[in-house]
């Protein structure tokens, strides 16, 4: 049995530094960047209770929350592995923290980042779901976001948005995927980069003319990722730049949250 969202607690809790509180430049509330809030609250919950396995054969329990996590004035990267979920349980004081082998802990990939990067979502998985009779869940821990540091972009390089197109950038690559895609979009290409800090790519067409980029996604690990892009309109030849962080700070967001889903 499935159950989603049903409310949320009229007091959740802010994190940081929340209505109120003074502003902490190393909690992301620093007012010279043009925030002075860093906030986190529940977007979503869903729970999954495992079936009968004599009529189900794949059935999993599970709790999953997801937060929202804003940072004015910051430049979100994603979420470090260094994070970590010290509370997790209902209102009946059942764990939901799971074995060391299936430790709860905030997701450091599929969280989805804000186009402005001044938001992130940060998803929490738990194979073990709430018992019975609760009404409440609580989550508390700190979540270490990667910020963005000293912006920089790389010179342009004319790339031919032909398939299989390779162009270096500096350190990093630019390859394209196809030539067309569906209906009027342009060329699929991607970057590929040392480390996850890319913030934006800029493509010119053949009169200096800013073309419209469509983002996709990006993953990778270690010391290559990849960052996918398509054109919104054919371009037979464009040049291309990107704009990237040099460097990266960590920033410690404190998590407190109470979420009531009718459980």
């Amino acid at each position: 049995m499935k159950r989603t969202l049903l409310a949320l607690v009229a007091g959740l809790a802010l994190c940081g530094a929340g209505a109120g509180a003074d502003p902490d430049p190393k909690k992301g509330g620093d007012p010279k960047k043009g925030g002075d809030r860093t906030t986190v609250e529940v977007t979503s919950l869903q729970i999954s209770r495992k079936l009968d396995p004599k009529k189900f054969l794949y059935s999993y329990s599970n709790t999953s929350i997801t937060i929202l996590v804003t940072c004015p004035g910051k430049q979100l990267l994603g979420v470090d592995e260094s994070s970590t979920v010290s509370e997790f349980k209902d209102d009946k004081g059942n764990s939901l923290l799971g074995s060391s082998f299936f430790k709860t802990r905030f997701n450091t990939f599929g969280n989805l980042i804000a186009l402005d990067r001044s938001a992130m979502t940060v998803g929490v998985q738990s194979t073990v779901t709430p018992g019975k009779g609760a009404t409440k869940l609580a989550l508390k821990g700190s979540v270490v976001a990667r910020c963005g540091l000293e912006e920089k972009t790389t010179e342009e390089k004319e790339v031919e948005m032909k398939a299989k197109t390779e162009e270096k950038l500096g350190d990093f690559t630019c390859r394209v995927i196809q030539e067309k895609g569906f209906g009027t979009a342009g060329a699929s290409f991607s970057i590929v980069v040392p480390k996850p800090f890319v913030k934006s790519v800029t493509v010119k067409d053949g009169d200096g003319a800013v073309v419209e980029v469509m983002p996709g996604f990006h993953s990778g690990f270690g010391k290559q990722w990849t960052y996918t892009y398509t054109l919104k309109k054919v371009v037979p030849k464009a040049k291309v730049s990107v704009t990237y962080f040099s460097k990266e700070e960590k920033l410690t967001i404190p998590v407190d949250v109470t979420v009531s889903g009718g459980l």
